[in-house]
């Protein structure tokens, strides 16, 4: 038997030393020597004082901690996402889809070239700005062992992140946790309802069985299940549930940690998009805790530390990001301009109705992709609160809230600032499932819940088969990702090249690579 105390206190550590690791790398690898050693010496130095509070954390007050939890249920809670992770496409693990080319080309560029990695193109020089938090520890490896040993330790990173989601899941629900990963693994919104209400054409129940990519049914949104985070941007997907794991143990458990800001500013690292969604649960934690804060211990020189670090890190991450092409100049890099181009705003500034019909079918839109992507669970978790404490029906009310203004607004030709934003209230959703599942009585909400799963159930199930299939075709596991630079890579975008490259190109003339990177030949 192992306690979920003495579990909640190792993943803390372990989830804060996983998000930390690669932006030491960055820090290490991509400024100038002077501020590399300043930032690195403030960064460990704040890990240290958040790793000494978190050792040092009494035992746990609050909800659903005092469980002890067999070592067989440890591992077998390990398994289903071990399994998906396994044919996901990670590191040539698995066939993987077509964002998989972009994937690897980064890895490669990060493995094969110095950093910053600096593109001479036709026009100029451009530089890699992108979230490559994920990628950097298997790209040291590859520097030291070469590319496949790289692609083998992408893949290890990436394991390691689904166990320690899987545990995490284990902590907040000691005594139900096989149910817990398992509702988790196949969590989603109601994509294959929404996919049959958006496309009446003939036969379309066929037509949806064909597919393995349903969460794009409505064009303006896309609120991904948790398998096709893994399936298509694990960059983003596996730090946004542990930033939102370790938050939401903060504040359930009443610890005073202290880690809130210096959490969001590593997540800039591994995503701003996912940054910006853990936002309102710091939030939550400042402003809605309902037990006192512990009599204060005496002040030291060492308390700002965290504070400092992470004002430091956010600046220099936001400057990194600044340096984007808000376009890609096709004077510049000789390439084409897309057909169409993002637009960002206030949603309804997309596609602007100009008649009573159309405000009236784009906010028809609104609400039916909210209600099956989200609101229907937030309802009827609402309607049995009883299977909620206070602080669980808190950060319901919060996700909820978060989740139907985020979708007032877009940004990206793909709308990414929905699609990744959404990722922490999603987990915070489908935690709270769990959480209420063992506890809700009533033959109607439990009919309820089992038909919003069994729909949502589509989206991972379609995905799996497609991997599967493509995976029995293959002739092992495992291949070798080709090794190619990543704009060479976005030319297999074909239409979307420039749309591609986008994501990735930015300034070197950027105040960023001017005053605080390395100098680059």
């Amino acid at each position: 038997m192992f306690s979920a105390q003495r579990l909640a206190v190792a993943l803390s550590l372990l989830t804060l030393g996983y998000l930390t690791l690669p932006v030491l790398v960055f820090l290490a690898g991509w400024l100038w020597w002077p501020w590399a050693l300043a930032l690195t010496a403030l960064t460990v130095t704040a890990f240290g004082i958040l790793a000494k509070r978190i050792l040092a954390t009494p035992n746990l007050t609050g909800v659903r901690v005092d469980a002890l939890v067999p070592w067989h249920t440890l591992l077998f809670s390990l398994l289903p996402l071990s399994a998906i992770t396994l044919i996901s496409g990670v590191g040539g693990y698995g066939p993987g889809n077509i964002d998989w080319v972009k994937h690897h080309a980064v890895l490669y560029d990060l493995t094969s070239q110095p950093w910053p990695v600096i593109y001479s193109l036709p026009g100029g020089r451009a530089a890699l700005v992108y979230n490559v938090a994920y990628y950097l520890p298997a790209a040291v490896v590859g520097k030291a062992f070469g590319w496949a040993a790289a692609n083998h330790a992408l893949f290890a990173t990436t394991l390691l992140g689904a166990w320690l989601v899987s545990l995490w899941l284990v902590v907040f629900c000691p005594r139900h946790a096989l149910l817990a990963v398992g509702v988790f693994t196949f969590f989603s919104g109601m994509d294959s309802l929404g996919f049959l209400l958006h496309f009446p054409v003939p036969h379309r129940i066929d037509f949806l069985l064909h597919q393995t990519h349903i969460d794009w049914w409505t064009a303006a949104w896309q609120l991904p299940s948790h398998l096709t985070g893994i399936f298509w941007s694990p960059q983003h997907t596996f730090a946004a549930w542990l930033a939102t794991a370790l938050l939401l143990h903060v504040y359930w458990r009443d610890c005073h940690f202290g880690v809130e800001w210096f959490l969001i500013a590593l997540l800039l690292f591994w995503s701003p998009f996912v940054a910006m969604g853990a936002l309102p649960f710091v939030w939550v934690i400042r402003h809605m805790r309902t037990a006192p804060m512990p009599e204060a211990a005496p002040r030291t020189r060492w308390d700002r530390v965290p504070a400092l670090a992470a004002i430091a890190l956010a600046i220099v991450g936001i400057l990194f990001y600044a340096a984007h092409y808000p376009e890609i100049p096709s004077d510049q890099f000789g390439v084409p301009q897309p057909a169409t181009t993002p637009a960002n705003g206030f949603f309804f500034a997309a596609k602007p109705p100009t008649q009573p019909s159309e405000w009236s079918a784009a906010l028809q839109d609104y609400v039916i992709c909210a209600a099956l992507e989200f609101g229907l669970l937030a309802m009827v978790l609402t309607a049995n609160r009883h299977a909620l404490v206070p602080r669980e029906r808190r950060v319901l009310l919060v996700s909820t809230l978060f989740l139907l203004g985020l979708m007032l607004f877009r940004y990206g030709f793909y709308n990414d600032l929905v699609m990744r934003a959404s990722l922490p209230a999603l987990f915070a959703l489908s935690l709270l499932l769990v959480l209420a599942l063992p506890q809700i009585r009533t033959p109607a909400s439990r009919t309820i819940i089992a038909l919003i799963f069994a729909f949502g159930m589509f989206t991972p199930l379609l995905s799996i088969r497609g991997n599967v299939e493509s995976l029995s075709r293959a002739p092992s596991l495992w291949r070798c990702p080709q090794g190619i630079h990543l704009t060479v890579a976005a030319s297999h975008y074909r239409r979307d090249y420039p749309l591609v490259l986008a994501q990735y190109l930015a300034r070197t003339e950027n105040i960023f690579f001017r005053v605080f990177a390395k100098s680059t030949p």
